[in-house]
């Protein structure tokens, strides 16, 4: 037995608020629109089909569905996000997996799709933050420096040894050695 609800929230954009619509047919209706403006997560759907009043039975057999025909894929979702936030943000495993974890994305689809990146490509990403935002510390007394690139990498999920690692290599590339004691305690304090 289908249930049939009112429309309320126009989804099949005719303005006809009285018109009886099936709820498998609202939740596919609801389901596509979201989709239309970008992929989404299994999770983040499922939110949304029970925010919009869906049943769960409902919600999970048109879920399965989408599924089975390719329009929802976790798997593929993740590695495109992995992809587009590290390319454009620069953001660590650790920020990636934090992210993906908030967009209900599975715990074995996370690793899955992290674990093609490589410890050298995690440094790679943390010393071109660093290069980037250096121009706009260069002036500043290293304490402050320091003090500015830590938080910049710390923002992005970069663990506290290969910030300190990073930061010491840029100044010495860039010719602005300070106190190594300086870059411990920012990272270790006591």
């Amino acid at each position: 037995m289908t249930t049939v609800h009112a429309v309320t929230d126009d989804t099949q954009g005719t303005g006809d608020a009285d018109s009886l619509v099936p709820e498998d047919e609202r939740a596919r209706a609801i389901i596509l629109r979201q989709l239309a403006s970008s992929a989404r997560t299994r999770e983040h759907l499922r939110q949304k089909l029970a925010g919009k009043g869906i049943s769960a039975a409902v919600a999970r057999d048109v879920l399965d569905r989408f599924t089975e025909v390719g329009l929802i894929d976790d798997v593929t979702f993740a590695r495109d996000y992995i992809t587009s936030r590290r390319t454009a943000r620069g953001i660590s495993q650790r920020g990636l997996r934090q992210e993906l974890t908030r967009k209900g994305v599975p715990e074995d689809i996370i690793t899955e799709a992290l674990s093609a990146t490589t410890i050298d490509e995690e440094r790679e990403l943390a010393l071109a933050t660093v290069t980037k935002r250096w121009r706009s510390v260069a002036t500043l007394e290293p304490p402050a420096r320091r003090r500015r690139l830590a938080s910049a990498l710390a923002r992005r999920g970069f663990p506290p040894e290969l910030t300190y690692e990073v930061i010491r290599e840029v100044e010495a590339r860039m010719g602005a050695v300070g106190n190594d004691d300086e870059v411990t305690d920012l990272i270790e304090p006591d």
